[in-house]
């Protein structure tokens, strides 16, 4: 029945019968009538009072769950409780204790990861390896891999040792194709300053050791801009280099791996003229020879000749065909010892020493 429905207000119903039909009612009807309607407006009485009883229950019922969840604050003592305080405490006691453990577990954890991770950087070889011992050293790693990653480890504390900390590394925008791929301080490649331009000592180059001398390579990062064309053609002039090896296309899927920095016939390139003299295309390189020449005001007129060994089978992320990749170092390798020059070889791809450690004998 609707809430606030009070039935008392039928009893005029039955009352009124009897002035609505007086012809039809006798004294025994006229007291039947009497006691239904007085029975019948007690029952409404009755259930008018329960039904007050039952929605005043509950909304004691609904205040009470609401209280029980609701921090209140005593205003004699100032101090906030809640109904239901002591289980509240036990369930944040009991909280706070599980997130301890699990913080403690983690630690404990992280520590013994520490610990095995040093143990393997101190089991990472410091001397080259045997061939004969190759195969049951990787066999051995195989089994651990936490030796593997001791080694990697190893590498990058090395790396987080010698990393750049040249302020005009990472200001030269214009002349690093890659910001994030930085030279180290102990080996960058360092050219004369310009006049005019304190930075110009900058080039993104790195000289790199052979298993004979010292700064046997340099390799440096794609030609992007025109500035870095020039600072390219300096650096070979200054170094002294007669042979660059090109291991990355110009064009790879539609994106441009690296500027074409060389002439169709000659271009001037800052105080360099760059002249092409030959080229020679093969299955899977292209060999060009370049004229450099310089006006120095105290020597005059200069020129060198240069060899350029271009690798076209190099696509991205991908590894080139050995039998031509082999060919184009042996090439390399003759023109060398040809002209017993102690310059360094310039190697470069698209990213620095990414396709260059593979060229390294």
């Amino acid at each position: 029945m609707p809430e606030g429905l009070n039935l008392s207000q039928f009893l005029p119903v039955f009352t009124s019968i009897r002035d609505l039909q007086p012809w039809t009612m006798d004294k025994g009807s006229e007291r039947r009538l009497t006691r239904t309607s007085s029975k019948v407006g007690d029952t409404a009485v009755k259930l008018n009072r329960n039904l007050s009883q039952s929605t005043m229950r509950r909304k004691s019922r609904s205040q009470s769950m609401v209280e029980q969840h609701t921090v209140q604050t005593d205003p004699k003592t100032r101090k906030t409780h809640s109904s239901n305080e002591p289980g509240l405490r036990s369930m944040l006691y009991g909280l706070a204790m599980k997130m301890e453990k699990e913080e403690a577990a983690m630690k404990k954890r992280q520590k013994k990861q520490l610990v095995q991770e040093e143990k393997a950087m101190q089991a990472a070889p410091s001397q080259p390896i045997d061939a004969a011992k190759f195969v049951a050293y990787v066999t051995e790693r195989r089994k651990k891999r936490i030796l593997f990653k001791g080694e990697y480890l190893m590498i990058q504390r090395s790396i987080d040792m010698q990393k750049c900390r040249s302020d005009v590394a990472s200001t030269m925008d214009d002349r690093n194709a890659y910001p994030d791929t930085l030279p180290y301080d102990y080996n960058r490649v360092i050219l004369h300053t310009m006049p005019g331009d304190e930075n110009s000592h900058y080039i993104n180059a790195s000289y790199v050791n052979s298993w004979v001398r010292e700064k046997a390579y340099v390799v440096t990062q794609a030609v992007k801009t025109k500035a870095a064309n020039a600072e390219f053609w300096r650096m070979i002039w200054e170094l002294g280099s007669n042979c660059i090896v090109m291991l990355t296309k110009v064009f790879d899927f539609m994106r441009v791996m690296c500027a074409q920095y060389w002439p169709i016939t000659s271009a001037q390139f800052g105080e360099i003229e760059v002249e092409t003299l030959e080229t020679k295309t093969y299955a899977h390189f292209v060999i060009r020879t370049f004229r450099l020449k310089r006006l120095d005001e105290y020597k005059g007129l200069e020129s060198r000749i240069v060899k350029h060994f271009h690798f076209t089978e190099w696509e991205l992320d991908s590894f080139p065909y050995i039998s031509a990749f082999i060919e184009l170092r042996r090439r390399v390798r003759q023109h060398t010892e040809k002209c017993f020059a102690d310059a360094p070889i310039v190697v470069h791809c698209r990213l620095v020493a990414n396709n260059e450690l593979r060229f390294f004998p």
